[in-house]
């Protein structure tokens, strides 16, 4: 009940849409909207939206549009009328005037609008709504052959093969709905025309990615829409070994620095990763001291501040846990962590380690050295001595944590020698480096 007629005048650049009602009486009292958008595919897009209205007292409407001359590019032009998507399809170069641009009417195309790319899903899943834009050539589906078929490529192949698609036989989907309250004992009836909107079903595709497809065979020829992958997830995150510091033995209300690797095998991707302290006798978190949320690192693991105050001493299970971006979440893993009141951390940093060494001449050890040690504020005042043995070995036992000197003098080759070197004790649980002494 309406027709379109398009043309482009390449000297004032200007592209004009008449739009004209076949039977003015035949619109609807309120009239009908009319909208065109014009785009093209440049890396500067054009992106216009023309709207006007058909009545009965305005039958015809005239939209313009601006369009420079390019030799280049292409413009595509589609026409809504009365809620009817592209109800008119034109396309054309703007590098010459074309009185009468003809309609495009092989158009043979399927797109589809959502989900969109990366979009990710909890699975299993019965079905998955899937929109689609779809168009086809003048007289497509007179032929019982021609067919639209959207759904899940769950191998990506860009084909279906054994897979369940969405068939149907037209490029629009229609709606015809009994309206309530029939007047004057008339049946009322409201159509609407829309492109598709549908529920495809997922089948037992799990933890994939897959891609959604169209393709539509109409009027002897065949159009395929781009893939649009998305994923398919129902396994959580997996974490890695996780690093604490200081250390897994801590103060009692001191802090801890935790950082972890999580992974979702290419699914969905990690969303959120928590640590904290499990509650006694559980593998649940605990709410005093709260769980943390990490923070996603430039390095690709997840880090964050711990608080341990509000814990007791002794030893606490310290769980993490990864959920990925569709739900899924890891079972709770733990770090035992060992927590020390404040006399016990003290013990700890000033608990006496073993010092050993080896005395040696060039490369040579040397056997019968003595190894005496004291401390840089009086080497003069030897605290303990040893013998090396064969091997030029020496232990001193149960050495507290602080600055120590250690110097040797032995017999080689009948010509005594000698040599000293400082070195420290650590405290906490960090071991003595062996010392390596050497005599000239």
């Amino acid at each position: 009940y309406v027709n379109a007629v398009a043309g482009y005048d390449v000297s004032s650049g200007r592209l004009q849409l008449n739009l004209n009602a076949i039977d003015a009486a035949a619109l609807p009292a309120a009239g009908i909207p009319v909208i065109a958008r014009i785009t093209d595919e440049t890396s500067n897009p054009l992106q216009l939206k023309l709207t006007g209205q058909l009545g009965r007292d305005a039958p015809s409407v005239l939209l313009t549009a601006d369009i420079a001359p390019d030799d280049n590019r292409q413009v595509l032009v589609e026409i809504d009328v009365d809620s009817f998507p592209r109800a008119f399809l034109f396309r054309f170069f703007p590098s010459s005037s074309q009185p009468l641009i003809p309609e495009w009417a092989d158009a043979s195309r399927v797109r589809i609008l959502s989900p969109v790319a990366e979009a990710a899903f909890k699975s299993p899943i019965d079905s998955l709504t899937i929109t689609a834009q779809v168009d086809a050539p003048v007289g497509a589906f007179l032929d019982p052959r021609d067919e639209l078929r959207i759904g899940i490529d769950a191998n990506r192949d860009r084909v279906f093969r054994n897979e369940n698609p969405v068939r149907f036989g037209s490029d629009r989907q229609v709606d015809i709905r009994l309206l309530p309250k029939p007047q004057d004992g008339a049946i009322q009836l409201l159509a609407t025309v829309s492109d598709f909107k549908f529920d495809a079903p997922a089948g037992a595709v799990s933890d994939a990615r897959v891609n959604l497809l169209g393709s539509l065979r109409a009027a002897g020829l065949e159009a395929w829409s781009d893939p649009v992958e998305i994923v398919l997830d129902g396994q959580p995150p997996r974490l890695g070994a996780a690093r604490v510091l200081p250390s897994r033995i801590i103060g009692e209300g001191k802090p801890l620095e935790i950082s972890v690797s999580a992974d979702d095998a290419g699914l969905s991707g990690v969303a959120s990763v928590r640590f904290g302290f499990a509650a006694p006798g559980t593998n649940d978190f605990a709410t005093v001291p709260p769980p943390v949320a990490a923070a996603s690192t430039p390095g690709g693991s997840w880090a964050a501040t711990v608080p341990t105050a509000g814990l007791p001493p002794g030893s606490q299970r310290l769980l993490m846990q990864a959920v990925d971006r569709v739900g899924n979440a890891s079972t709770p893993e733990a770090v035992v962590i060992e927590i020390r009141s404040e006399a016990e951390a003290m013990a700890e940093k000033t608990r006496p380690k073993p010092v050993s060494g080896v005395v040696i001449h060039g490369k040579t050890p040397v056997e019968g050295a003595v190894v005496e040690l004291s401390t840089p504020a009086d080497p003069t005042k030897v605290i303990a001595t040893r013998l090396t043995d064969a091997a030029g070995r020496f232990t001193f036992q149960r050495i507290t944590p602080g600055e120590y000197r250690v110097s040797a003098r032995g017999l080689v080759k009948n010509n005594r020698r000698r040599g000293e070197q400082a070195f420290a004790v650590p405290d906490g649980d960090r071991e003595p480096t062996p010392i390596r002494l050497l005599i000239k």
